[in-house]
């Protein structure tokens, strides 16, 4: 009987019942079954070392069997980078829960502890916090290892679920949504409060520099993008589509810190008021202000559409030109 030559579309069905974890014996059997050839379990093995399929498809119950939970570097990724849970991560790796716990803690020791100490934010993701802190977002007092809080009115809620968004690798819950006070006194005056939302992040060492900054040291960090957080959360268009930020500041140095600090990083000019806690700024900053926001921040949210949007034109052109 002369040699049989092993064609593309049998190599191609070898790989396919390797890749299948499928016994020796049923290989044998499947291969001549469907090409109606005879091969011995010498000939399709050999065939399948030289093709590489016995180390690209090594059977779970095999001794050099490597799962990808097995792998260091993809725990850390997943666990400490990605923030997935232990849930997430076994189904990533079509294994249980319980494998992924046991390699974790006593093979790769890695562990919630891990996460907690040793997770870094991304670009975004500091100067989203630096943004917030200014504004709408506070740090957590707890000593060592404090969590990121936002909170928003209901009608923000597109705004705080894009907030979260950015922040969802680090938290372990998604917003939730809580009943705003019926009774609120202000100054003799009863009033309702919406409902509002809120997420948290899970507790992290790395939120603690930015706990211990200063309002003029996180002033300082300012960039476009957490600019335009700081105005949507504390700022409102006023007279004219004139911009006001509310910028509580201790003391005259550092609100003079704070008009020299916005001139020098984006050219334009808050104007302290006869209420220091407020600065506002005039037509043609306001107009910066404005394309700085909508260039930075998806214009489809809702805050920005009240803020910005759907307010007169002469928003958009910088403010009143008469």
């Amino acid at each position: 009987m002369g040699k049989h030559t092993w064609t593309k579309e049998q190599e191609e069905y070898l790989e396919y019942l390797y890749s299948q974890y499928t016994t020796l014996d049923k290989v044998v059997e499947e291969i001549n079954k469907l090409f109606g050839i005879n091969r011995t379990i010498t000939a399709i093995s050999n065939k399948a070392a030289k093709l590489g399929l016995t180390s690209k498809y090594v059977k779970p119950n095999s001794t050099k069997f490597k799962a990808i939970y097995q792998n260091y570097d993809w725990y850390y990724e997943c666990f400490v980078e990605r923030g997935l849970n232990h849930e997430q991560m076994a189904e990533l790796a079509n294994c249980t829960k319980r494998v992924i716990e046991k390699w974790g803690q006593e093979k790769h020791h890695i562990d919630t502890y891990t996460r907690m100490k040793n997770k870094q934010f991304d670009t975004m993701q500091h100067d989203l916090i630096i943004g917030s802190l200014l504004g709408d977002g506070h740090i957590d007092k707890r000593e060592e290892f404090p969590l990121f809080i936002v909170s928003h009115a209901e009608n923000q809620k597109d705004y705080l679920c894009y907030k979260y968004t950015i922040m969802k690798n680090l938290c372990e819950m998604t917003p939730t949504k809580y009943e705003g006070k019926k009774q609120y006194k202000i100054v003799n005056s009863v009033c309702d409060c919406q409902d509002f939302y809120r997420f948290n992040t899970r507790t992290y060492y790395a939120f603690k520099p930015f706990r211990e900054m200063s309002k003029i040291d996180l002033i300082n960090q300012l960039n476009e993008y957490s600019f335009s957080i700081w105005m949507l959360d504390d700022g409102s268009c006023v007279d004219k589509g004139y911009w006001e930020l509310c910028a509580p500041l201790k003391s005259d140095n550092e609100r003079s810190l704070l008009i020299s600090i916005l001139f020098n990083k984006f050219g334009i000019t808050a104007i302290e008021q006869k209420d220091n806690r407020y600065f506002k700024f005039h037509s043609e900053d306001s107009f910066k202000i404005t394309k700085m926001i909508l260039d930075n921040i998806p214009n489809n949210l809702d805050i920005v559409q009240d803020k910005i949007l759907n307010k007169k034109k002469y928003m958009l052109l910088g403010g009143d030109k008469s």
